[in-house]
């Protein structure tokens, strides 16, 4: 196939040869909406021409603010052909922070589809010159329909046949391609630059290492394609001719993979560990002879997994009583899961895997592109991330911190060099703020975040990922929040599920008490939970607690709430439960 330097090459001289009917698709009224690879292309032309016709095109950021569609990719690609920036938004989006990347990026052109979001969008959109939208448009000066740039573009291409190349060569592997907000624990998001041969370097490397039949095997895409992670996986599926269909809604996911029976799919640990919770807590609810051999089952399944382990007729059983479930639940024709966004419990991982996910971790962040290593069939090690990828190099420091070095490594944030500085030494080494450790096949480990370690106030240190973790893997739980830094004991917020949030008070404390005690039965004695507040209510993006990605925000939740933090500390004073508080101590 064609070779290519860029993003649009990567579509108009290699995708473009995969002949596929149903190459994109939309759910929308209950049915999917099918696009030929021919056809995107043809939209992807037509939008860039008149992009290229009526904007200074060249150097400038596109916003584009969109669900997971058809829409979203047309519009990213058509920025990058015209030779603009693309800026994608998380659809759940902060008013303070849509205002600041739109300011720190100089952004005068946005793209925005879908009623709800443009409802959410019309208070902004004197911010911009010139908005872009499929929602009717009457009443706004500043703003134009894309049909109408459909038919500008198509106008344009027919007087001037050779525009296409004459885009193509205008950009350079080096320009900027794309500028990727990080969410961030704390402050205003950084803006990482990614040039094109930053992601043609990811898709070079990635090429064939999860091999799919081009034109059948389905993707079923359902992470933010604002987040770095989905995005290159988009990119991956249109370069090796998979068919990918868009979720329109998370909640449907389950159905949408008995539907479209995926071969390869990607995840965060966040999901897999409700599907495991849900699976235990299905076998725990069985009564009887029936319940024992459910329960021992999960147990099977749970065991560590060893790639060169030989069949067994437990196994076999095991297998025919938990993983085929487990695999139909997927659709049936899953090749390949890949799990990234941050490190996976390993009881997780040997889980999937021994039911039969074909599960592979990797690791990487936004500033590497965001792929460093990972696992893939034929080379797997489950319960580490992966070899790093052949372009990448990698290394530990004296202090146990992942470095990394490649032509995959962002350019710089924007506007912002002295903290690129900070992050990147003048060997081009990446400092990832990840500690962890490669083996002797040259696997890569993460033990935690650097940033993450907490120091009580005797010294010891507490790891709060694995905790949390850990916690999360109950129903009971939707998030938790530890809590050590310079504190006598560690003690958690945490953040009740729906279910929970329907049991009467003595009865859940009982339950999340056995919860922490099994927590805490693999932890020094300075890590152990002796305090937790019970919160029937979940921290929002919107408030700050929450980055785009869910990750909670340390110091925002720890801030909103100190004074119950502090009451756990000072057990001269009592707080009587409530509807909505719940404290207690281990």
């Amino acid at each position: 196939m064609e070779k290519f330097r860029t993003i649009p090459e990567m579509l108009l001289n290699h995708a473009a040869q995969h002949d596929n009917a149903r190459a994109v698709s939309d759910r929308k009224a209950g049915s999917w909406r099918p696009v030929s690879m021919q056809e995107l292309i043809r939209r992807v032309k037509m939008l860039a021409a008149a992009l290229d016709a009526r904007t200074a095109s060249v150097g400038t950021s596109f916003g584009v603010l969109a669900a997971p569609s058809v829409d979203w990719l047309t519009a990213d690609m058509a920025i990058m052909l015209a030779g603009g920036v693309s800026i994608p938004f998380f659809v759940d989006f902060s008013e303070a922070h849509f205002k600041y990347k739109v300011a720190d990026a100089g952004m005068k052109t946005i793209f925005v589809f879908g009623e709800t979001l443009w409802q959410r969008f019309r208070p902004f959109a004197d911010l911009f010159d010139l908005v872009i939208t499929d929602q009717r448009v009457d009443e706004l000066p500043n703003t134009v329909q894309v049909d109408t740039l459909y038919a500008e573009g198509e106008e344009r291409l027919e007087a001037d046949p050779g525009l296409v190349e004459q885009l193509l060569k205008r950009t350079r592997p080096e320009d900027l391609a794309v500028i990727i907000y990080t969410s961030g624990s704390t402050g205003m998001p950084k803006g990482v630059e990614l040039t094109h041969a930053n992601l043609v370097a990811q898709l070079r490397d990635i090429e064939g290492l999860f091999p799919v039949d081009p034109c059948r095997d389905k993707a079923l895409s359902l992470l933010p394609v604002a987040h770095t992670f989905e995005r290159t996986v988009i990119y991956l599926y249109l370069m090796e001719g998979m068919c990918i269909n868009f979720v329109d809604n998370v909640e449907n996911v389950g159905a949408l993979m008995q539907e479209t029976h995926p071969a390869m799919i990607t995840v965060v640990p966040r999901m897999l560990e409700k599907t495991h919770a849900r699976i235990r807590e299905k076998a725990a609810a069985i009564p009887g002879q029936k319940g024992r051999f459910a329960r021992w089952t999960f147990r099977r399944a749970n065991r560590t997994f060893d790639e060169g382990e030989s069949w067994s007729f437990l196994n076999w059983l095991a297998d025919r009583l938990v993983g085929y479930q487990v695999r139909k639940a997927f659709g049936g024709n899953l090749k390949m899961m890949v799990a990234g966004g941050t490190h996976m419990p390993d009881e997780l991982n040997h889980f999937f895997v021994r039911v039969g996910i074909p599960l592979y971790e990797g690791y990487g962040m936004t500033e590497s592109s965001p792929v460093i290593s990972v696992n893939y069939p034929g080379q797997r090690k489950v319960g580490t991330v992966g070899r790093p990828l052949t372009s990448v190099e990698v290394k530990i420091s004296d202090a146990g911190e992942v470095w990394a070095r490649g032509p995959n490594v962002m350019r710089g944030y924007h506007h912002r060099h002295e903290e690129t500085a900070r992050v990147i030494d003048s060997d081009g080494w990446l400092h990832t703020g990840d500690l962890g450790h490669l083996d002797e096949d040259g696997y890569l480990t993460i033990v935690a975040r650097k940033k993450e370690l907490f120091k009580t106030s005797t010294g010891e240190t507490v790891f709060p990922g694995p905790m949390e973790n850990a916690l999360c893997r109950s129903i009971l739980v939707e998030m938790a929040c530890i809590i050590a830094e310079a504190r006598k004991f560690t003690s958690c917020l945490i953040f009740l599920s729906e279910i929970a949030c329907e049991m009467d008070t003595i009865s859940l404390k009982l339950k999340i008490e056995e919860l922490i005690q099994q927590v805490n039965e693999d932890l020094d004695h300075w890590e152990k939970i002796h305090g937790y507040v019970l919160l029937r209510g979940m921290p929002s993006i919107d408030n700050g607690e929450l980055t785009p990605t869910l990750k909670i925000r340390r110091h925002e939740v720890q801030e909103h709430y100190k004074d119950l933090i502090e009451l756990i500390y000072d057990e001269t004073r009592t707080l009587e439960d409530t509807c909505e508080i719940t404290v207690g101590h281990c």
